[in-house]
């Protein structure tokens, strides 16, 4: 492989655009999770579900459909997903930080479990919905 390509396909570890990488997808992932945060905050502060039903121009769904449909197993994938993703972003941080040689991207390691934890908020709030 040539000098250019390999440039290409491979980041060093003390790439200076690696940090800024990080941090953007920190804030992107985060400002994606603000609706899913503000729909739970509203419902805390009102004390009550959202409206369940459904409702387009054929008109308005019964409550027996509502009762026979249920989205629960979805929504136990999408959080039991987001909890092994975070899992595994924690243990390769800490083995980065055990490790006698490190590999120079603590925080990098960190800006990654911000974006799991923020990832987190959007099955927790899907569930308790």
């Amino acid at each position: 492989m040539s000098g250019a390509w390999t440039r290409l396909v491979t980041f060093n570890m003390t790439d200076p655009l690696l940090l800024p990488l990080c941090a953007a997808g920190l804030a992107v992932t985060g400002l994606s999770t603000l609706p899913a945060i503000f729909a739970q905050l509203a419902q805390a502060r009102d004390h009550r579900h959202r409206d369940n039903f459904y409702e387009d121009v054929d008109g308005k769904s019964t409550p027996e459909t509502m009762a026979a449909f249920s989205n629960k197993k979805p929504k136990l994938c999408l959080l039991i997903s987001a909890v092994v993703g975070f899992g595994l972003s924690i243990a390769v941080t800490i083995l980065s930080i055990l490790h006698p040689l490190g590999d120079g991207l603590a925080l990098e390691n960190w800006l990654s479990n911000g974006c799991w934890v923020s990832c987190l908020t959007i099955p927790i709030s899907a569930l308790t919905a």
